[in-house]
């Protein structure tokens, strides 16, 4: 368990550096994950609730 927490914790942390990053570091994550802004918040959001929920 504590495995799938710190690997939440990473996505989270890569999901904030998209969401909220500026220039090229955030063109740079969105590129190679493939993943828009917006899903990326959707996401952080949707872990952020399962982490709640878990605990």
């Amino acid at each position: 368990m504590a495995l799938w927490r710190f690997g939440a914790l990473v996505l989270r942390l890569l999901l904030a550096v998209i969401f909220l990053g500026r220039g090229p570091l955030r063109r740079l994550l969105a590129s190679v994950t493939g993943i828009p802004t917006v899903a990326a918040f959707a996401c952080l959001f949707s872990i952020r609730l399962a982490l709640d929920a878990g605990s």
